[in-house]
């Protein structure tokens, strides 16, 4: 499926700009939309959102549309266990920003990749993991 102006699948409940970060986690109120996607990526084997403009009033809707992307595939925010850093958005929107960096503890860096660990291509650093893991490019 592809879907074009997806900037236009949107939360109504849009957090004010200088927020709490406890603020950014409350569950999306979609509109039509939004909530038409989320089901429709729980059936679709391939979803592609098209919109040059994905950020037009807060972060907030880039995850959002992450969000979207990643129902039915694991792969896209660590969806398999709902507890990776990176399905919270107070905790991952502040690391893409640059307003925080991943932890430097390995135990609490190692949450931000092993849920989804990126492919093998991406860093020599993630091929070792994987190679120690026994862990192919689909895991």
């Amino acid at each position: 499926m592809i879907v074009d102006e997806a900037h236009r699948a949107r939360r109504r409940n849009l957090p004010k700009i200088d927020a709490a970060p406890e603020d950014l986690d409350v569950a999306p109120e979609g509109n039509n939309l939004m909530n038409f996607l989320f089901r429709l990526g729980q059936r679709t084997k391939s979803l592609l959102l098209a919109t040059a403009t994905p950020v037009q009033l807060h972060p907030i809707e880039a995850w959002d549309l992450l969000r979207i992307l990643s129902e039915g595939n694991d792969g896209v925010l660590g969806g398999r266990t709902r507890s990776s850093p990176w399905y919270q958005p107070s905790r991952c929107l502040a690391v893409a920003q640059g307003q925080r960096g991943i932890p430097e503890d390995a135990h609490d860096g190692w949450q931000y990749v092993r849920d989804p660990l990126p492919g093998a291509d991406e860093d020599p650093a993630f091929r070792k993991i994987r190679r120690a893991l026994n862990a192919s490019d689909q895991q």
